[in-house]
């Protein structure tokens, strides 16, 4: 039987983050059920007011192209009610209710980032929960065949490495199997980490701390990677 080689090749690409995906909770909670409902839901309008204003989703195309933020969606509202429990575990006569939606924000200027975070951060039931650093579907697509190729050129030199050491003069592929694109599934790339470290400025010209207005976001890189795994006589 002929010597058969099993080999894994693998390729991984790093580019810089395009878009800034945010992920932002309204939320809130207390005795009154009514009340709760009604400030999530104010709060979800001036939410959608800011995002249409800086998405220029009224505007023509050309707007919308060069606005901070490429895109919003919004969940649909949840409430919730539950009794409370004292600190012996007992269950109270008092009903705690809440009420949450969900949005989220693709932003594609990270200098506008920032400011949006700081005004967002100052409003009433809003969490700014998580930013994610991604690529856009289009740099994904481009670069899927590129790391294919190198993936499977990669198999074939460990190949060629293991059949010079036996004395084979060629070796030829007879099956291979693609083990995935990227991390964590999908066709989506992410920062290596969920949000960087924040680094606060003043405005031009110097000031003191109680200046500060709002926070750099810095970008984090993306690595795409894929790996492929190849049999060869």
């Amino acid at each position: 039987m002929p010597l058969r080689i099993s080999v894994r090749g693998t390729a991984s690409i790093t580019r810089a983050a395009e878009r800034a995906v945010l992920s932002i909770k309204v939320s809130a909670q207390g005795p009154s059920q009514q009340e709760n409902f009604a400030g999530a839901v104010a709060a979800a309008k001036k939410l959608q007011d800011i995002f249409t204003s800086q998405s220029h989703s009224d505007g023509t195309q050309a707007e919308q192209d060069a606005a901070a933020i490429e895109r919003w969606t919004m969940s649909s509202i949840t409430t919730h009610s539950w009794y409370d429990h004292n600190n012996k575990g007992e269950v109270s006569e008092e009903i705690t209710h809440r009420t949450n939606l969900d949005f989220e924000v693709h932003v594609r200027d990270f200098d506008a980032l920032g400011e949006l975070a700081a005004t967002l951060g100052d409003m009433e039931h809003v969490k700014i929960e998580r930013v994610q650093w991604v690529l856009t579907k289009a740099t994904i697509a481009a670069h899927k065949s590129e790391l294919r190729k190198i993936a499977a050129t990669d198999a074939l030199q460990h190949a060629k490495d293991y059949a010079e050491t036996f004395s084979m003069a060629v070796v030829k592929p007879f099956e291979l199997v693609e083990d995935g694109v990227g991390g964590g599934g999908g066709d989506q790339f992410f920062g290596r980490s969920q949000l960087r470290e924040l680094a606060a400025y003043a405005p031009h010209g110097g000031g003191s701390e109680q200046d500060v207005t709002h926070v750099v976001f810095r970008p984090e890189e993306i690595d795409m990677a894929t790996s492929v795994t190849c049999k060869f006589l």
